[in-house]
């Protein structure tokens, strides 16, 4: 394929894999950025699209020590050689649109134009600059031989079919609601069982459920509303649709007479063997906080002021409260007997 480059050429035999070796992984997480910063603090944002390619260049944190001429023509010259680099390394090719950053001098300008057509040289791919447009943006042609890097490595986004912004929770709330009235009106079932993204759900049903009230009485349908992690944010499924009591069986995460396995879950401390030097135990009545591990250095002394718990005090309650329950359903088997382990306040 190519003879000259054979003495490039050798058999990698290190333990690590080759890819981290090099670093490989890194450089194409950067390769697929929408943004790449530049050794100044400045940066080029790359937006492709079906016609063109746009390059952007901004200064961002460099502010430079001289002037705003000399700031403006320095970070002009590092975009150029990033912007080649990052034009052969994801192989970008068809019309290309970079916008430097406004030059006032004509001879900053020269400049900048003979560095892009000097990197562009040592390109193999055939590129041409046609010149700088009288907004400032400079137009360049690369021949296009295969797919990009982020067309061979990435996809369209399902979520936002590529624009990379989607709708806002308010707006998709509003087009849900929408929805449910044209629903509303088409079916002539008592109620319906719909789900949404979970943030849509809460705009969708409103504080203390202040939306949906109004949506039933505008529509005369009483509505279910069921979050869901797998719609996305503008989506609005239909469940299903009948009775008000079938409805609302299947919009309950529990049904009468489900067999349920309780499993309490006890919080754990460290111990004295297994606790550091800096850490020691306090108790529950020396300073009115609940027994667990204190640092050192905190809380050596004790405070005089430190109320001592009183029954029904704060923490009391929180010693004799039962810790999180975490339940799962089991649809054969006996009903599980649980009970919450008593605790004693020392």
């Amino acid at each position: 394929m190519a003879p000259a480059l054979a003495d490039r050429v050798f058999r990698y035999t290190g333990e690590t894999p080759l890819f981290e070796a090099l670093d490989i992984n890194r450089q194409i997480k950067e390769a697929l950025k929408r943004e790449v910063s530049l050794p100044s603090g400045g940066y080029i944002v790359i937006d492709s699209t079906e016609a063109l390619t746009a390059i952007d260049v901004n200064t961002g944190k460099y502010v430079g020590d001289k002037s705003l001429e000399e700031t403006v023509l320095r970070t002009n010259i590092e975009a150029v050689s990033e912007v080649v680099r990052q034009l052969r390394l994801r192989d970008i090719g068809g019309i290309i649109v970079i916008d430097f950053i406004d030059m006032a001098r004509d001879a900053h300008r020269s400049l900048v134009m003979r560095e892009l057509e000097e990197h562009l040289r040592r390109d193999r791919t055939r590129s041409a600059v046609l010149g700088i447009t009288h907004l400032g943006l400079v137009e360049v042609t690369r021949r296009k031989r295969r797919q990009s890097l982020p067309e061979l490595l990435t996809r369209t986004c399902p979520a936002c079919g590529g624009s990379g912004r989607v709708i806002t929770e308010t707006a998709a709330g509003r087009q849900a609601r929408r929805q449910l009235r044209k629903l509303a009106r088409e079916t002539q079932s008592e109620a319906f069982l719909v789900e949404a993204h979970p943030s849509v759900a809460a705009v969708l049903i409103g504080p203390g459920g202040s939306h949906l009230r109004e949506l039933e009485r505008e529509t005369g349908k009483s509505i279910f509303v069921r979050g869901s992690e797998a719609c996305q944010v503008g989506e609005l499924r239909l469940v299903a649709q009948g009775s008000r009591q079938d409805m609302l069986a299947q919009a309950l995460p529990v049904q009468a007479g489900q067999v349920l396995e309780l499993r309490v879950e006890e919080p754990t401390f460290p111990t004295a063997k297994t606790a550091s030097p800096g850490w020691r135990a306090t108790s529950s009545t020396s300073r009115g906080r609940p027994a667990g591990w204190a640092r050192r250095s905190r809380w050596r002394s004790p405070r005089p002021s430190a109320p001592t718990p009183r029954p029904g005090s704060w923490c009391e309650r929180r010693l004799l409260s039962p810790p999180p329950v975490s339940v799962r359903t089991l649809h054969n088997g006996p009903v599980a007997k649980t009970r919450t382990p008593s605790r004693n306040i020392s």
